[in-house]
């Protein structure tokens, strides 16, 4: 699609035509992937971030001058965008990095941790099996096999809205479930 049609289209999303908007955001579509390949962003994280680039696209249309090319406009939503992935991502990764430290350091310094930690992964295991076989399966993608909601919902023919909504209650039972053992131990110990 032409410069143009996207000035065009995105001035008629930025008044609230929905239609429009979904044109704009599917003429792009090919681009933005590409251009987020080229970013260097991960594929597992592709269709996350082209979401959020989609969103923030979206919500900054109001602000967008028509009169300037739409491409490059696009292309510096989408650098904020990877740059907000990248900081977001490794403050993730310091955490799980402390936390891995900590867990290292508490096991050294108590024989008992490692113990402690076998158990609860042993509860923990108990409590999956009594899950429902649907929310066992969609914990199993997640957790064993790594894949995000959307890839999930395409195994499962279900929306990512209606998979994270299933993994949060599964994740609410395992919770009260390991909970309850702990507490089971506890009281005959």
């Amino acid at each position: 699609m032409e410069d143009g049609e996207l000035r065009e289209l995105a001035a008629q999303a930025a008044t609230g035509d929905l239609e429009a908007a979904e044109e704009l955001i599917c003429a792009v579509h090919d681009h933005l992937f590409a251009l987020l390949h080229l970013l260097g962003i991960p594929s597992s994280d592709l269709e996350d971030i082209a979401q959020d680039v989609a969103l923030q696209m979206y919500r900054s249309l109001p602000g967008y001058d028509p009169m300037r090319p739409f491409m490059p406009w696009l292309k510096s939503i989408a650098l904020h965008v990877r740059a907000n992935f990248w900081r977001s991502r490794k403050r993730r990764e310091k955490k799980i990095e402390t936390f891995r430290d900590y867990l290292t350091e508490q096991v050294e310094q108590d024989p008992q941790c490692e113990n402690h930690l076998d158990i609860q992964k042993s509860r923990l295991a108990h409590c999956v099996q009594r899950l429902q076989e649907r929310l066992r399966n969609i914990v199993t993608l997640r957790y064993q096999d790594g894949l995000n909601s959307d890839r999930i919902g395409e195994a499962l023919g279900l929306k990512p809205q209606t998979v994270r909504k299933l993994l949060s209650r599964a994740r609410e039972f395992l919770r009260k479930c390991v909970t309850s053992l702990q507490a089971e131990a506890t009281h005959h110990g």
